[in-house]
């Protein structure tokens, strides 16, 4: 558990509200481990699928509950309708975000209810922006335990809706109302993220909660109320990535992004070193694309990039994570794997190819590796906006993508020494932070109070 620690710290529990998806799950996992590492006990409540995966590094497991505990495939979410996957968008909100939170509220209410028949009254709760186990406490849901400290981590760009920045995922920059540039995606995501039909839905389903009347009647908008409910939000970026916020909460810290993905159970390819570790003339620039654990058809961006790349000068490495099998023949310079760690992979990476989400964008950033991002649907569309404002990419705006296309951004970058240095001035941000010291940073603080 760690070295001896003060009296004062040893009665602080941490606790973790997590996910079964792995993008969220992971970075609950590399925050824990480093939680106990520095000497806290820590719960990690998920669903029951990942329950030795969380054991594995040394933290307790509480089950989140019914639809808190989910399925690990849902395919509303894998299968996104065309051309915009509006439909994927609101049912993601009204059903993975709003819907499961009396279950999510439950769960960790019990969980809290155990820590104190067991003497443990100093307990910290954290969780991502997917979890709203929080809001019913803080918003004076009947009978709700409140922990002595609540720290959100911003795992999605952060949803602070503010005089200078528009509603969670349009990518808007500051002071436009609304610009002909990004037309039809502007209204699209408007009619998702102030949609009256989604935040009666949240009303309702904090009123069916006991939440008082003249909370609801001042209820912020779903995503903004998911950072609004804490001490501190942490978000895993820098402040170049988001636009500035002149009346941001003072809640809001950066503290770059994680420097890993964690334990994760999983082997090198074969053909690793031979890859990896080649010399003169068989080095050949590496060009990775992956799809994540979401969007994951493989026509909309692997397939593509191993097409527009069969006849370059360069190893395509295509990693599918949960995404389906690629049976057909493979040119020659093209690698598959069904997973290899980002952490690892990047290192060696000279562009990557990907439809984006936010932690993907963060490590990457955070390496210097440059990127091609094609990716419109939930927070994509502002993250791989902002990372082609930072200079760091090029943003297709697009989710299905043409061979062409791609090759032309791909070799653009390989050719572009200026984009390579600015990556190298992002990456040098990105080193100024320590996030995992951030976070237990904010963790003693609260600690103390």
């Amino acid at each position: 558990m760690g070295p001896t620690l003060p009296v004062s710290k040893t009665q602080v529990h941490v606790v973790i509200g997590s996910t079964h998806r792995f993008s969220h799950l992971e970075k609950a996992k590399v925050i824990g481990a480093h939680l106990i590492k520095r000497g806290y006990p820590v719960t990690i409540l998920a669903g029951p699928s990942v329950r030795d995966e969380i054991e594995s590094i040394g933290a307790f497991f509480a089950p989140m509950q019914g639809r808190a505990g989910g399925s690990s495939t849902k395919p509303e979410f894998n299968q996104p309708p065309p051309p915009w996957a509006k439909e994927m968008e609101v049912s993601a909100l009204t059903n993975f975000f709003i819907g499961p939170i009396p279950d999510e509220y439950k769960s960790v209410q019990d969980v809290l209810k155990a820590l104190q028949q067991e003497g443990q009254t100093n307990v910290i709760y954290m969780d991502d922006i997917i979890c709203g186990a929080m809001l019913p406490v803080y918003l004076g849901a009947p009978g709700a335990i409140k922990p002595n400290g609540v720290i959100k981590i911003g795992t999605t760009p952060i949803p602070h809706e503010t005089a200078d920045t528009a509603t969670w995922t349009m990518g808007i920059p500051p002071q436009s109302a609304h610009p002909a540039s990004v037309g039809e995606m502007w209204e699209t995501k408007k009619d998702i993220y102030r949609s009256e039909e989604i935040q009666q839905h949240f009303v309702n389903v904090l009123r069916e909660m006991g939440v008082p009347a003249d909370k609801l009647r001042s209820l912020p908008r779903f995503m903004h109320s998911q950072g609004t409910c804490c001490d501190a939000y942490l978000a895993l970026s820098i402040p170049e990535f988001e636009y500035p916020r002149s009346d941001a909460p003072e809640s809001i810290h950066f503290v770059g992004a994680l420097p890993t993905v964690g334990n994760v159970p999983s082997s090198l390819p074969e053909w690793w070193d031979e890859v990896i570790h080649a010399q003169g003339s068989d080095r050949k620039p590496i060009v990775v694309v992956s799809q994540g654990a979401v969007n994951n058809d493989p026509t909309d961006l692997i397939l593509p990039t191993i097409e527009a790349l069969k006849d370059e000068d360069v190893t395509v490495i295509a990693t599918l994570v949960r995404g389906p099998k690629i049976t057909a023949d493979l040119p020659s310079n093209v690698k598959l794997a069904d997973f290899i760690p980002f952490d690892t992979l990047l290192q060696y990476t000279d562009v990557l190819v990907s439809n984006g989400g936010y932690g993907t964008v963060q490590m990457a950033l955070s390496l210097a590796v440059p990127m091609v991002l094609a990716g419109v649907y939930l927070d994509k569309y502002y993250t791989n906006s902002r990372a082609a404002a930072m200079g760091a990419a090029i943003n297709l705006g697009c989710e299905r993508v043409e061979p062409g296309v791609v090759k032309k951004a791909v070799c653009s970058i390989l050719s572009d020494q200026k984009r390579k240095e600015q990556c190298l001035g992002i990456k040098g941000r990105y080193a100024e932070y320590n996030a995992l010291d951030q976070i237990v940073a904010f963790v003693d603080e609260l600690a103390q109070k």
